[in-house]
């Protein structure tokens, strides 16, 4: 078979198709993360200590994973662009260089603590060009290379020489140009298993580490010991793992019988690294995830941790109870490890699926209350948050109870005594059932009526914690892989959280502060190893201006939640308080209704001062929220808020024949640093109609008076006949209107006790079906996102005998037909009474 380097030059021998083919044959990848990790031990790196290597050849950045899994922060050089360009593809965490090794390294002296290449060096020994002299680009490599690097550093080659007049070409160039060093040949004596290694070294001349497979590497002394992952786990078979799951219930039991306080095994039993990630880890997985932004990036940071360790997933987005189902059916019976993101934690899977006893189920939700179910789960349902995530979780023995299946056999036996009953006396039922059997029964009567208690205020309200996407960023900073990407998406997520009203304002700035101390972190990180990233985040104090920066001053003061409904921009009154603002902030008019990157430098620069400075005089006084900036390369700068808006815009603002799932692909998009700038310019604009809708609506609501009472709560009812009604059938969009219609219609009337009231919004969900969506939220004067509209409509449902769906994750939704609507609120108003 014919060596690559006589077919072609690399650069057109990894054409296109070559390198996507190369990165995805597991075979390939096997090859290259074994050699790599042989390179990275004969390079003697200190233990604990982050380096800055060079990788030569990078290729598609098979090699820079390994780096990458090891701490280290890495450089790529490669003559193939089409190798590169799957590097992009793949989302490489080390930056790229176009560049022909032949040609000298172009890196200022000292810049690396070392090199590694993997099956590269061997194309310096044609000539594939008439100019190619492969000793003077050898010896040009070699000599740059050498000033590359810092002094005491090493490089190691793995490369495949053709015969033994390769291997004294390249080690005499190597040592012409200042090196010191050699060949180590690990397994000589193996026609497969040999490899080459060329082991060179800048700081003087120092004994070559043994080559593997010569019978002489266990008995020396001061060499490098190569271990394999196989061999590790080989080791610890007998014992388990420190940390593992085995390691913390032995530990348990042990506190147990040496009669110690002890809590109930749970699902937080477990450590995150090795419970959930390691587990992945060679296995093919599906990847169940929701609807939300959260859920999106959540799934992007679990995409970049598992690219690199050949884990295989299929993606399935859901929106629903049903859709999960459908997907579970699906594939169980082929796939045994399934991750729900932001689903499947508040309803009970194993009664839902009755899985295999083999299929386990990873759930991160940020939905809440968590199902007791999950919570006490034998192992099959893992919870990847910590206990202190869960509020008031009931202790085990206050639900669950040994004798109950006893007792409801005993309980089935006493149904068919009932029939005899009614021909004996009461005296003679006692008599017959015994006194002690009747105190259990009391008993059991007190401790489920003591349960029923427990449940209900462990359940009756629902709401959100911390974002899955910073749980998954925390673990990849405990995996040493967290990178501005990751960071960038936990922002996001908690921003969709405040923006939505799903977390209270002093949750969010005490997680906004942690946030900040992380891009200072890796912003020093970076800075120290002299990484230079396309990815820029800065933290900032922005204003509650809606996309102000890519609309005009004017509309986004007049469809922004905040200063809509705090200067009443739906009445006359309101827009002239408005140009008085405009005029107190020196603002001239021509320059408000212009796009504010358009106007004057001078009135941008003022801009965000000024409306907080004059602004307190129209009753804004919190103007301002801590949050965070990104810009790419030399891109429009846009804030987390921005983005949020985008995405959900993208997310559940498409024309109607758009289907959901291509809906699901856009945003996903959007969360590239590779996305185009013509999708977010799209999601702009349908986030620009969102809100002008959102405030039309508003006010026309407000000034028809078309807001009721119901006595316990308000309620609000979208009809066909507004032109864009069916905008409002997604449940984020609706949830950003019902905060519209309950904060402007508190703000207009507000010595009715309108803010001690409850909100209720239904829009149309479909023509063709009848149907209508509805969601509730808390009332505004107890400013806590806690909903209790999620046990009500359960209850609702179940009096009405409606036909409804409860089939949203977040209970504070339901779909019912629109004719069952007016029967299904009056039982709410009785209910709430």
């Amino acid at each position: 078979m014919s060596r690559p380097e006589h077919l072609a030059p690399p650069e057109i021998f990894y054409n296109s198709e070559e390198a996507r083919k190369y990165t995805q044959n597991s075979r390939m990848i096997d090859i290259q993360v074994q050699m790599c990790e042989r390179a990275i031990e004969l390079l003697v790196l200190p233990e604990d200590t982050s380096c800055f290597l060079l990788d030569i050849g990078c290729g598609s950045g098979l090699s820079g994973s390994v780096l990458e899994d090891q701490g280290h922060v890495w450089v790529g050089m490669d003559i193939s662009s089409a190798m590169l360009d799957v590097a992009l593809e793949r989302e490489v965490e080390g930056d790229l260089v176009l560049s022909d090794m032949g040609q000298g390294c172009p890196f200022r002296a000292g810049s690396f603590d070392g090199a590694v290449s993997i099956s590269a060096l061997q194309w310096l020994c044609n000539a594939d060009k008439k100019s190619h002299r492969p000793v003077k680009r050898l010896y040009t490599f070699f000599s740059t290379l050498y000033a590359a690097l810092s002094r005491s550093a090493r490089a190691v080659f793995q490369f495949y020489p053709e015969n033994s007049d390769q291997m004294e070409l390249v080690t005499a160039q190597a040592m012409k140009a200042g090196f010191y060093g050699g060949i180590v040949v690990d397994y000589p004596n193996s026609t497969k298993a040999k490899k080459f290694f060329l082991v060179l070294m800048t700081g003087g001349s120092m004994p070559l580490p043994k080559a593997l497979g010569t019978g002489e590497e266990s008995s020396q002394t001061g060499h490098v010991t190569y271990t394999s992952k196989r061999e590790k786990l080989k080791k610890a078979r007998g014992k388990p793992l420190k940390k593992s799951r085995e390691w913390i219930l032995e530990k348990k039991e042990r506190r147990r019988r040496q009669g110690k306080d002890t809590r109930d095994d749970s699902k937080y039993t477990g450590h995150v690294k090795s419970e959930f990630y390691e587990y992945l880890i060679g296995k093919h997985i599906v990847i169940i995830v929701h609807y939300d932004i959260d859920a999106l990036c959540t799934y992007r940071i679990l995409q970049t941790l598992i690219k690199y360790d050949r884990i295989q997933y299929t993606l399935i987005p859901v929106r629903g109870v049903a859709e999960l189902k459908a997907a579970y059916a699906e594939n169980y019976e082929q796939v045994k490890c399934f991750v729900l993101i932001n689903c499947g934690g508040t309803i009970d899977l194993v009664e839902e699926f009755d899985p295999p006893e083999d299929l386990v189920f990873f759930v991160l939700d940020s939905h809440r209350p968590t199902d007791v179910c999950n919570v006490y789960s034998n192992g099959q349902i893992r919870l990847l948050w910590t206990q202190e995530d869960d509020q008031n979780v009931p202790e085990f023995d206050d639900i669950f109870r040994d004798d109950e299946e006893n007792l409801e056999e005993e309980g089935s036996q006493h149904v068919s005594d009932e029939e005899q009953d009614e021909e004996e006396g009461r005296v003679a039922k006692r008599r017959r059932l015994g006194e002690q059997e009747i105190v259990q029964r009391r008993e059991r009567k007190q401790w489920e009526s003591a349960r029923d208690k427990l449940m209900f205020e462990y359940s009756q309200y629902s709401y959100y914690a911390k974002a899955s996407a910073i749980t998954l960023f925390e673990l990849a900073h405990v995996l040493a892989k967290d990178n501005r990407e990751m960071l960038w998406l936990a922002i996001l997520a908690l921003t969709e959280q405040m923006l939505l009203g799903k977390i209270e304002s002093s949750q969010y700035t005490l997680l906004a502060g942690n946030l900040q101390l992380d891009v200072d972190r890796i912003t020093k990180k970076m800075n120290s190893n002299d990484v230079v990233s396309s990815l820029k985040i800065t933290t900032e104090q922005d204003l509650k201006c809606t996309l102000y920066r890519h609309w005009t001053v004017d509309n986004s003061l007049m469809y922004s939640l905040h200063t809509t409904c705090k200067l009443k921009l739906w009445s006359r009154r309101g827009e002239r308080r408005l140009q008085e603002l405009l005029a107190e902030m020196g603002l001239p008019l021509a320059q408000s209704k212009q796009k504010f990157c358009a106007m004057d430098l001078v009135y941008r620069q003022e801009f965000h001062n000024s409306l907080e400075k004059c602004g307190k005089n129209y009753g804004l006084d919190d103007m301002v929220y801590p949050s965070f900036t990104v810009q790419y390369n030399y891109r429009n700068k846009f804030s987390a808020s921005d983005m949020v808006f985008v995405i959900l815009a993208l997310l559940e603002q498409a024309p109607r024949s758009r289907q959901p799932d291509v809906c699901f692909g856009d945003a996903l998009d959007c969360l590239s640093k590779s996305c185009p700038p013509e999708l977010i310019n799209t999601g702009l604009d349908r986030a620009k109609v969102m809100f002008e809708s959102c405030f039309k609506l508003m006010k026309a609501a407000l000034d028809q008076r078309k807001i009721y009472s119901a006595g316990p709560f308000l309620y609000f009812i979208v009809h066909e006949s507004f032109p864009d009604w069916y905008l409002f059938s997604h449940p984020h969009v609706l949830l950003i209107l019902a905060r519209y219609i309950q904060e402007g219609y508190c703000e207009r009337y507000r010595t009715r006790n309108s803010a001690s009231m409850p909100m209720l919004v239904s829009s149309p969900y479909s023509q063709e079906e009848e149907s209508c969506i509805l969601v509730g939220l808390p009332p505004l004067c107890e400013n806590s996102p806690k909903n209790f509209f999620g046990k009500a409509f359960e209850q609702a449902a179940e009096r009405t005998n409606a036909t409804c769906s409860l089939d949203y994750f977040d209970s504070s939704y339901i779909q019912l037909r629109a004719a069952d609507r007016t029967r299904f609120l009056d039982t709410l108003t009785s209910l709430l009474s």
